[in-house]
């Protein structure tokens, strides 16, 4: 997005379990919505504002040490 700003989304349309990680204008890690329900519309997101957001696979952010604070680098992405 061009600009930080509080974030929601749901799983709508959505039939797998997704991780959300929410980034701010430095790429820091200001939230995570961890193995998100499939097809349930519930409005999720962090209180805190966000440029980014990233979404993988279910219990990604578990498996590999992703947390509030994790730095982020975008490689080959303008």
């Amino acid at each position: 997005f061009d600009a930080l700003e509080i974030r929601r989304f749901w799983m709508r349309n959505t039939y797998i379990p997704l991780d959300m990680i929410f980034l701010d204008d430095k790429k820091t890690v200001v939230g995570i919505e961890e193995n998100t329900i499939p097809l349930d519309e519930t409005s999720r997101g962090p209180d805190h504002p966000a440029q980014f957001v990233i979404e993988v696979q279910g219990g990604y952010t578990r498996q590999h040490g992703v947390g509030l604070g994790s730095r982020a680098e975008f490689h080959g992405v303008n």
